[in-house]
């Protein structure tokens, strides 16, 4: 019996960790849209500027 609810502490410890990975994966995949789209942004008002003068 005790081995049977260390094994599920462990399990349920080993899923609350790929759930904590699974969301700083995401954090980390919308930060750097963020980036990306700020970076794409930032070149389409540099790109807009030169075609104005």
């Amino acid at each position: 019996e005790d081995s049977e609810k260390e094994s599920d502490d462990e399990e349920e410890q080993e899923s609350r960790l790929n759930e904590e990975a699974r969301i700083r994966e995401e954090e980390d995949a919308e930060e750097l849209y963020h980036d990306v789209a700020g970076a794409v942004s930032a070149i389409l008002g540099i790109v807009h500027q030169y075609m104005d003068q």
